[in-house]
């Protein structure tokens, strides 16, 4: 921000920034920043998250309206953008790989506004070694991979405060920062926590800079006000307008701002509260009495106590904390963080020791923070390959015209049985009463041969999913019923609840039998309600969706490995 700057401040001096041997060592952190990247877009677990983000992109490229024909609880931007891509790429097993290649983008725009905001902090040699090592934070590089409006929302975010600190304030940069707010509240409400941690934090300080060096930083500040407040209107009216035409805006406003206030819901921990602003106060006052001017302490506390007011608000007050939260935040503290310590641990070498330490302690880090990613327990299971393998499955054993039950869209290109998504703030309404269940209901009556146990009460897997599906994969049920034991020549009695083509089929695969008097070798379409059955040899017996045996599945070879979501059963 051109009113923090201090132009004789050394911070701004062009000169070589590294030694010999400390530009290897920073090039060789840059490569395990790509490596570890690398293997945690490619094999890193997929959130459930994830699946649902992809599903409504998907929902979009089917010609439906968010909000009017499918229930998200996010802001529409991010889906909007993704729809070509997701058109072009085509209904694909292997289609997450893709769709987190899309985020490197935010991931390395994020990581240039970091670079910007360090550097105007601090020096050039700072901000490169700050970077690297955000961008090789576990928290930042994992949770940054996945396929989540998150990513664009920290983009916009970062990026909002690089050109606002980037250079004087003129009327056209006021009405960039607009612009680019009014993206960040498209992209996430939570860009409301965000907005009043940045004046929560620069009150007090420009107000102490005032005080000490007199208000003239401000003059001409007024004529900004009409651009920005322009720009910030731009992205969320056209929205606006948007779903209006669409005649979604009622189910827009439920769907983002009314479902997600869930009456006792709520969060009240004074105590984190207060400890944290206490904390973020301390720091700042650091900040601002150890740097070298005045001015360069307000910038480094501002960016400082904007991520601790953050956290104050969201730990004391925000209802549901989610490891994305912390995208905006925890990068502008370990910014402001991460130079003085790194300077502090070379003060404390031995002089004949210090020019090594200015090269082998931040590469030391990042070699650390590069392990602790590769070492991740999903990104060695490659979890995301499980992923894909099962989606493909799912591909297989379901068409376009079948709907299947899942969580929050972990199948992507099926629709759902159900209007709701099976979400945190979703279950605690059907917990609370506030919404009805009604799952078993939908798929009985819309016909769901397929689902996906994901996010559901055990008390559905418990009753009627094991009465009227069957287990082929982890976590996937097909319609179906275990018949058990069959003795040659003797009648079993069996009921399926869904219209569907089914097979009969023994530990050793498909057989003939005859079927309600009729002899059946291959598909078999049997309407609801009670049939009967008799088989020529004594095996275990089960009748199961047809589209699923012909994908080569099985209830008693059921494949545990083959789909794998970050996800559970709710009590």
């Amino acid at each position: 921000m051109a009113v923090l700057d201090d132009p004789s401040a050394p911070h701004v001096a062009r000169k070589r920034v590294f030694t010999r041997w400390e530009g290897v060592a920073f090039w060789a952190a840059v490569v395990a920043l790509l490596v570890a990247k690398g293997m945690s877009l490619m094999r890193y677990r997929v959130d459930s998250d994830e699946a649902q983000h992809a599903h409504v992109v998907w929902a979009w490229t089917q010609g439906m309206v968010q909000y009017r024909d499918f229930f998200d609880n996010h802001t529409p931007v991010f889906h909007m953008l993704m729809s070509p891509l997701l058109a072009w790429l085509g209904e694909r097993g292997d289609v997450m790989y893709y769709l987190r290649g899309a985020m490197l983008p935010f991931y390395f725009g994020s990581l240039a506004c970091i670079y910007l905001l360090v550097r105007g902090a601090y020096s050039r040699r700072a901000a490169l070694w700050s970077t690297v090592l955000i961008g090789l934070w576990p928290g930042f590089m994992l949770t940054s991979t996945e396929f989540r409006t998150d990513a664009l929302w920290m983009a916009a975010w970062f990026a909002t405060l690089a050109v606002l600190f980037g250079g004087p304030l003129t009327w056209r940069r006021w009405g960039a920062v607009g612009l680019l707010l009014g993206l960040t509240f498209a992209s996430s409400m939570k860009t409301s926590l965000l907005l009043a941690s940045l004046v929560l934090a620069a009150v007090p300080l420009l107000l102490w800079l005032g005080w000490r060096e007199g208000f003239g930083f401000m003059k001409g500040s007024a004529k900004g006000v009409l651009p920005f407040i322009l720009g910030l209107l731009v992205v969320p009216v056209a929205v606006l307008a948007y779903f209006t035409a669409q005649g979604a805006l009622a189910e827009m406003r439920y769907c983002i701002i009314e479902h997600n206030v869930v009456p006792g819901f709520s969060r009240r921990a004074y105590g984190a509260f207060a400890a944290t602003l206490g904390a973020t106060a301390l720091f700042m006052w650091l900040l601002c009495s150890r740097s070298e001017t005045r001015r360069l302490g307000v910038r480094r506390a501002l960016f400082l106590g904007t991520g601790g007011i953050y956290l104050a608000l969201l730990w004391g007050f925000w209802p549901l904390v989610t490891r994305q939260d912390y995208l905006p935040v925890a990068p502008l503290i370990l910014g402001m963080l991460i130079p003085p310590v790194l300077g502090w641990v070379e003060r404390l070498s031995a002089p004949r020791w210090r020019e090594v330490a200015r090269w082998a302690v931040p590469l030391g880090c990042a070699a650390v923070a590069m392990l602790l990613v590769v070492k991740e327990k999903t990104v060695r299971a490659n979890e995301m390959g499980h992923f894909s393998q099962g989606l493909a499955m799912l591909l297989k054993i379901s068409g376009p015209e079948d709907l299947v039950m899942d969580g929050k869209g972990e199948t992507i290109f099926r629709h759902r049985p159900i209007y709701f998504v099976l979400e945190g703030v979703t279950n605690r309404r059907i917990h609370d009463g506030l919404l009805k269940d009604t799952i078993h209901e939908s798929c009985h009556s819309k016909n769901a041969c397929v689902l996906v146990y994901n996010r559901m009460p055990k008390r559905h897997l418990r009753g009627w999913i094991s009465r009227e599906y069957v287990e082929v994969a982890r976590r996937v049920w097909v319609a179906g019923a275990m018949l058990g034991e069959a003795k040659s020549q003797e009648a079993q009695s069996f009921e399926v609840t869904h219209d569907a083509s089914y097979r009969v089929v023994s530990p050793e695969g498909p057989v003939s039998c005859v079927v309600d008097g009729e002899p059946r070798s291959g598909e078999i379409h049997l309407k609801p309600g009670r049939h009967s059955l008799v088989y020529s040899g004594s095996a275990p017996l089960a009748v199961v969706f047809a589209k699923a045996v012909n994908a080569g599945l099985s209830p008693f070879k059921t494949a545990k490995e083959v789909y794998v979501i970050r996800g559970s059963e709710y009590r």
